[in-house]
């Protein structure tokens, strides 16, 4: 069943300040992103970007260039923040040291001086919306994107005595900054390092930070922001103007351009600004990991 939704209207306490990770590669995507976030986005906000260490002269020239106001964080200066702060969290340095995931689950929330506010660069706006980077209500602490199904290191059945939530995606979130837990994490890690799951399939280890975000939200009060306003684009989705806000992981990222070309079509961005809707996140057990695989796959086959 679902849930009811609610609009998001508590402020954060803090000045918006939108956060993300971004590598030489993406650079003009997360120009053309993070341009349409801006251009949307009716409350006033911020980018600050993080160089994962890949970023040229030309290429910060560039996104100062395009992006008001930015501020970027290079990685020298993150490295001097960041590693003395783990130091005492043995498996999370490494973690840091290994991966641009890493990089995403430390440097960004250490770094932001109020709420955690995180988009990734692949993320695409398509109309006028408020209330996105705002919370539902005073109990709220973390608000995250709807994934296409259940992206983790973990079986639902592997997690005990650990709880995560269904259908997290760690593309665009919102997390209180007196709810990050370096303990919690370095334990997270450990576990879900140790586990079969993640010793035995490969591709699961790419999840390891979403997974540790998840289980974060799982001992938290998290929301989930309306999925027809909100969510991962999966490869045989169709554009609505009802549409703010897509996520255009890996393989799916040509179809940014579709979505885009529908949007402009349906003159969306001239549309009034719509109110961001969230509801209570539900848990990610046996039962809704197995139904939801059976929903893609109908969906799959229907194409719809």
């Amino acid at each position: 069943m679902d849930l009811p939704l609610s609009n998001n209207t508590q402020k954060i306490n803090s000045d918006i300040v939108v956060r993300a990770l971004i590598c030489h590669r993406d650079v003009q995507l997360g120009i053309h992103c993070l341009s349409s976030l801006i251009r949307y986005c009716t409350d006033p906000v911020k980018i600050t970007l993080h160089d994962d260490g890949s970023l040229t002269t030309e290429d910060i020239i560039l996104l100062e260039k395009n992006i008001p106001n930015v501020a970027i964080v290079s990685k020298i200066d993150a490295d001097n923040f960041v590693r003395p702060l783990l130091s005492r969290y043995p498996q999370s340095l490494a973690f840091r040291d290994r991966s641009p995931t890493g990089q995403k689950m430390f440097d960004i929330p250490l770094m932001a001086t109020g709420d955690i506010v995180l988009c990734d660069t692949d993320i695409l706006f398509f109309r006028p919306f408020s209330g996105a980077f705002t919370w539902p209500d005073s109990s709220a602490d973390m608000l995250f994107l709807q994934d296409t199904t259940d992206s983790y290191s973990l079986k639902p059945w592997n997690t005990n005595p650990h709880r995560l939530r269904h259908r997290y995606n760690a593309g665009l979130m919102m997390m209180r900054k007196n709810q990050y837990d370096l303990r919690q994490i370095e334990t997270l890690i450990e576990f879900i390092e140790n586990s079969s799951d993640y010793k035995q399939n490969e591709p699961h280890q790419w999840f390891l930070e979403q997974t540790c975000w998840s289980a974060l939200a799982g001992t938290r009060d998290a929301r989930i922001w309306d999925g027809k306003q909100m969510r991962v684009i999966r490869n045989n989705d169709s554009y609505s103007p009802e549409l703010v806000a897509g996520h255009f992981v890996g393989g799916i990222r040509p179809l940014l351009q579709v979505f885009e070309i529908a949007s402009k079509n349906s003159k969306a961005e001239k549309l009034p600004a719509v109110q961001i809707r969230s509801k209570a996140a539900a848990d990610y057990t046996s039962f809704n990991y197995i139904q939801r695989r059976v929903l893609n796959k109908i969906i799959k086959m229907v194409g719809c």
